[in-house]
């Protein structure tokens, strides 16, 4: 079958097909980028920057994304510089109080570009055993997740964008960003993409119930940790070195409510 524009149901495509990157060229730089899915028998593989992009989107689509981009991009920016900042104060003497530094990202323009990210995974390493609607045999996404990527419709309550905490799990900040697409069997219909970014456990949910679903990275999160606490919309990430307040990254969700349930990180 002939490579579509997998935002076709928009009507308004134009140009030719052209790459996109699977992962944004903002948040790849010499990143490697971990993948499981059923493509990969969900198994972790691991793929180079040259190997990811494809002819997904016509060139209107891939250009009407860019701001998208472009919010990821400055999402990487600032896990850069909260994990420098970080291991300098963790080289510090401890004390009873830092100079806190606030940075901000835009909640619903992340919250967007996870999905189409999932989206661009699954049409990069298509499975004919997964689909985005029960019974359906398309292998492009329904027209209302297109136009939630493109700010035409709202996440419906209860999805979106979670925090995925796991209490006592140890946040590694390795340079890799890991992505896993979540099936419900029977049926293998798409209900999350569970991704790891900086080390960050978060999960884009497209069915509010998921039963029975871990909404972690397959093989970041122990089993005694089970599924972990999922937050939707977190307001505030709080990073803690030697036991006080340092820094933190603040969600901007606008008219959006928020999830104020408190996430730290500790720095020891």
């Amino acid at each position: 079958m002939p490579k579509q524009c997998w935002a076709k149901s928009l009507g308004d495509c134009q140009g030719k097909l052209s790459k996109e990157h699977t992962f944004s060229a903002t948040v790849l730089d010499e990143l490697q980028i971990e993948v499981t899915s059923p493509a990969t028998n969900q198994l972790p593989r691991t793929f180079g920057i040259a190997s990811l992009s494809a002819k997904i989107l016509c060139k209107e689509h891939n250009s009407r994304s860019s701001p998208l981009d472009s919010a990821a991009g400055k999402f990487r920016e600032v896990m850069d510089e909260c994990t420098r900042l970080a291991s300098v104060r963790r080289e510090m003497p401890p004390r009873k109080s830092w100079t806190t530094h606030l940075f901000e990202v835009d909640g619903p323009l992340i919250e967007r570009w996870f999905l189409k990210t999932l989206i661009n995974v699954e049409q990069t390493f298509p499975n004919p055993s997964s689909c985005w609607e029960r019974g359906s045999v398309e292998r492009q996404p329904s027209e209302h997740l297109v136009r939630m990527v493109y700010g035409q419709l709202n996440f419906s309550d209860g999805t979106g964008l979670h925090a995925v905490v796991h209490e006592g799990l140890y946040q590694s900040y390795r340079r890799v960003f890991q992505c896993t697409t979540k099936v419900i069997d029977p049926g293998g219909v798409i209900v999350a993409g569970a991704f790891s970014f900086y080390g960050l456990n978060l999960a884009l949910v497209l069915d509010p119930e998921l039963p029975g679903q871990s909404l972690a990275v397959e093989g970041t999160s122990p089993e005694h940790l089970a599924n972990g606490t999922a937050m939707l919309h977190p307001h505030k990430l709080w990073f803690y070195v030697h036991g006080a307040k340092s820094h933190a990254i603040r969600f901007n969700w606008g008219q959006i409510p928020t999830n104020r349930t408190p996430w730290r990180i500790d720095i020891l």
